[in-house]
């Protein structure tokens, strides 16, 4: 089974970066999964309660109550996640959101690590630092993720 991972594609992440067309893009790509495929990630600072309620970015598809945090940028960090995707049979991921060249890379790589094949659909995946997600998307596809932009 495939799952689509949407990582902190939330209002205070998405500060100070050019988000233009991620909702949309998100939405599109969310549009193609039932809701059961679908799963949000948020990130919670360290001093945050966990009890704290994360605000999704305005106008982002929210089909699902999956809802995992994280305080890494590996949303595997967090073991209820592995445990999730393990309890519905999932052998491959799909992960888009923000910022590409963190929580997108360690949790695309935490996938591998866990033995899942994984795909960043780059269409829905912005960086505060643009210009280095190139080599990001090189390290990636080295460690054998695939990365697409449909």
């Amino acid at each position: 089974m495939k799952v689509l991972l949407v990582v902190d594609v939330q209002t205070n992440v998405m500060k100070r970066r050019n988000t233009e067309g991620l909702i949309e893009a998100c939405n599109d790509i969310i549009s193609r999964y039932t809701p059961e495929q679908v799963i949000y990630v948020v990130h919670k600072l360290p001093w945050e309660r966990a009890s704290k309620k994360k605000e999704f970015g305005a106008g982002l598809a929210v089909v699902s109550d999956c809802v995992f945090d994280k305080r890494e940028s590996n949303a595997f960090s967090n073991p209820e996640l592995l445990q999730k995707l393990q309890k519905l049979s999932v052998d491959e991921v799909e992960i888009i959101g923000i910022d590409g060249n963190y929580c997108i890379k360690e949790t695309a790589l935490g996938a591998l690590e866990n033995g899942l094949k994984t795909t960043v659909n780059t269409r829905a995946v912005v960086s505060k630092n643009e210009k280095a997600f190139g080599d990001t998307e090189q390290c990636l596809r080295d460690a054998g993720v695939n990365i697409t932009s449909e």
